[in-house]
């Protein structure tokens, strides 16, 4: 049993490096992200909900969308080691991540497009941990989960079979000016990572042995084939 000095060393340290995940410097908040988690395997179940309380009250009050990747990433951090210290929270943080992993999320014109795209990313990359660790604790969720997932991996905002202009044969003819510049738009287009996203989500759902409807186990198989 942990004496008094030690718990409180731990908590003193919880709430120092949650305030380093918040700071605008980027190399303190990555590293502050990476430690959490590996001291995660030293606490109990108190010293983690002090540790998953105070990302989600930053997440609460976060201003902008580079805050909650960061948050996002956080929990994530803390889920690979002692996600099944975090069951009570489930309830919580599903909500979240369903809100900013959703398709008339990533959508929406409001916001920078590939600061959204990273914060799917980042929601659905802790969606995985969960349903990897926790298993049949979050099957309750799976149908919404993969319905919205099935959505995510088609999500591609900039394809559009308009887009190319028809020859007299009926094939598609490129302007050879625009070539180039239209190769590069599609390599720097950042939906490929809610998309990858997205297949580790339906992935980790078969993986996990998960019980789902066999209509929507079909679906996910011959979608990730």
């Amino acid at each position: 049993k942990e004496n008094e000095s030690v718990i409180t060393g731990k908590e003193n340290i919880i709430k120092k490096v949650v305030s380093y995940i918040e700071s605008d410097d980027l190399s303190l908040q990555t590293n502050a992200i990476n430690f959490i988690g590996t001291f995660s395997l030293l606490l109990n179940k108190k010293q983690i909900q002090l540790a998953v309380d105070s990302i989600l009250h930053l997440f609460q009050k976060a201003k902008d969308n580079k805050d909650r990747i960061a948050y996002f990433n956080a929990l994530n951090s803390i889920a690979k080691t002692s996600a099944t210290k975090q069951l009570d929270y489930v309830k919580v943080i599903f909500p979240l991540i369903s809100q900013y992993s959703k398709k008339s999320f990533l959508e929406n014109d409001a916001g920078d497009y590939d600061e959204k795209n990273d914060l799917a990313e980042s929601a659905l990359n802790l969606l995985e941990t969960y349903i990897l660790k926790l298993n049949t604790s979050v099957s309750g969720d799976c149908k919404e989960i993969v319905v919205n997932n099935l959505e995510l991996i088609e999500f591609d905002p900039n394809y559009s079979y308009e887009d190319q202009n028809m020859d007299e044969g009926g094939e598609a003819a490129y302007d050879d000016e625009y070539e180039d510049y239209e190769q590069v738009a599609v390599m720097e287009d950042s939906s490929w990572k809610v998309r990858r996203a997205a297949v580790n989500v339906l992935h980790s759902i078969i993986k996990s042995g998960i019980t789902i409807e066999k209509e929507q186990k079909q679906l996910v198989i011959s979608k990730l084939v």
